[in-house]
């Protein structure tokens, strides 16, 4: 059996091309980092069978590379009783940007309808079943051109299985899907959770409100985005601001497991040179939502910008909700720039990036991503606490800070970084549970087994 890396799930993928730069230096979630799921070797995944309650996103399965898009189909096996479960396939063109049809289609017909290494499977953890054989699975349920036994470890543990097939004739999911979008009210619903898209600049963080049951109960209302600049003596210091660009909602597709919608951006600040229209994709599932970001720096930070130049970012908390946030990143320090960069950069990093919150209403993790290069050559993004939103001392060293304000933040400087394009991202996972754990997020791996094909 051979047990694929973590990576092949594709939980964070890159966009980026020329069309789909999430945003050329800077856009809302920018400050956020991301980084590939562990891989699980086969001889450790013989623990007891544990859930998987996560969507499920396989980046390109070798095995099923070449069969038609929309012959994809699965199967659920429990207590004997077979059913088809929802699964979602999206292609991704040679750009690296999703191909939606809905809105202002700039992306539709860019691929060619065969499933390959760029396109992504989507399935849901909750759906996964009980193991079987290949003489379980009843003909009428065996692919045209292909059946696997699909086997989904995580953690070292059986997460459960499910029948994969493909064929040329479409078998469509007849249930409800599990993310609605309101195209006229700028909005995403589904069981657990609403989005609100900003109506001023939708490509910034919107409204986010928990269910509880047929009550909605909003968490965070606001959030703001500067990008501070330190330069040489001979420079004046710049900051940009949401004001310096602007967004609208243009494209989506919605599918049985997620809605992709794509914010197109124009952005018209720095020094006039750049007038840019670009948009960021942004990816909705029933208990999480990603917002997968690609920075360009097309000058050189480290030659002209000093300690103390990059991205800050903040969220305000809706009224009356309170959270007792934790995280493994470093707080911002009331210290210089130039202090508290160097220190950073020799400190050690975790290998996850989280912030959690837990109140009344609920729970939400931030799964905070950084690409390979960034990882390497940045220090990690600092956490900016309430305190520090506030006090004399950090707002000395960090002047935008008077500006910024909120309940959370976070700051990501790139000032020692070389030119080039950088994967930045964010996963905001939900739960309307106080003590929600979110435990093992992120780490699963397949093993796909192919069985005989019924004639």
């Amino acid at each position: 059996m051979n047990w694929k890396t973590a990576t092949e799930l594709g939980l964070k993928p890159r966009r980026g091309g020329a069309t789909g730069r999430a945003l050329i230096l800077a856009l809302a979630a920018a400050c956020l980092w991301s980084r590939p799921a562990t891989a699980v070797a086969r001889a450790v995944c013989a623990g007891p069978r544990v859930a998987y309650d996560y969507p499920l996103v396989l980046k390109g399965p070798p095995a099923v590379r070449g069969a038609r898009v929309r012959g994809f189909a699965a199967y659920s096996c429990r207590a004997g009783v077979w059913r088809q479960v929802p699964t979602q396939v999206e292609e991704v063109n040679a750009q690296g940007d999703y191909v939606l049809a809905d809105g202002l289609p700039y992306t539709k017909n860019t691929d060619d309808g065969w499933f390959d290494a760029n396109d992504e499977l989507v399935l849901d953890g909750a759906d996964l079943g009980d193991d079987f054989t290949a003489v379980d699975v009843p003909a009428t349920l065996a692919g045209e051109s292909g059946s696997w036994k699909v086997a989904f470890c995580r953690a070292g543990h059986l997460a459960g299985h499910l029948l994969i097939t493909t064929g040329s004739t479409p078998r469509p999911w007849l249930g409800k899907s599990a993310v609605r979008f309101d195209q006229a009210q700028a909005e995403i619903r589904t069981a657990l959770y609403d989005y609100a898209f900003r109506k001023d600049h939708p490509a910034l963080l919107g409204e986010v409100a928990l269910r509880h049951g047929k009550q909605s109960v909003p968490i965070l209302s606001a959030s703001k985005f500067l990008m501070p600049l330190r330069t040489p003596f001979f420079f004046p210091d710049l900051t940009f601001r949401a004001d310096d660009f602007t967004s609208r909602i243009e494209s989506w597709q919605s599918g049985p497991l997620r809605t992709i919608v794509a914010v197109g951006v124009e952005y018209r600040a720095f020094l006039s040179l750049y007038k840019l229209h670009l948009f960021s994709e942004l990816v909705f599932y029933r208990n999480r939502f990603a917002v997968p970001t690609v920075i360009e720096f097309v000058f050189d930070p480290s030659r002209y910008l000093e300690a103390g130049s990059g991205l800050a970012y903040s969220l305000k908390f809706a009224s009356g909700q309170a959270f007792r946030v934790t995280s493994n990143l470093p707080a911002l320090p009331a210290l210089p720039p130039d202090t508290a960069v160097q220190a950073a950069l020799t400190r050690t990093a975790p290998s996850d990036f989280r912030v959690s919150g837990r109140g009344a209403s609920g729970a939400f993790l931030v799964d905070v991503h950084v690409g390979e290069r960034a990882r390497r050559l940045a220090p990690p993004p600092f956490l900016i606490d309430q305190q520090a939103f506030t006090a004399k001392a950090y707002q000395d060293a960090w002047p935008w800070l008077k500006e910024l304000r909120g309940d959370l933040g976070l700051y990501l400087d790139f000032s020692r970084i070389p030119a080039g394009v950088y994967d930045f991202g964010l996963d905001l996972l939900l739960s309307p549970k106080a003590d929600e754990t979110f435990t093992d997020y992120g780490s699963v791996n397949t093993d796909w087994q192919a069985l005989p094909i019924h004639n």
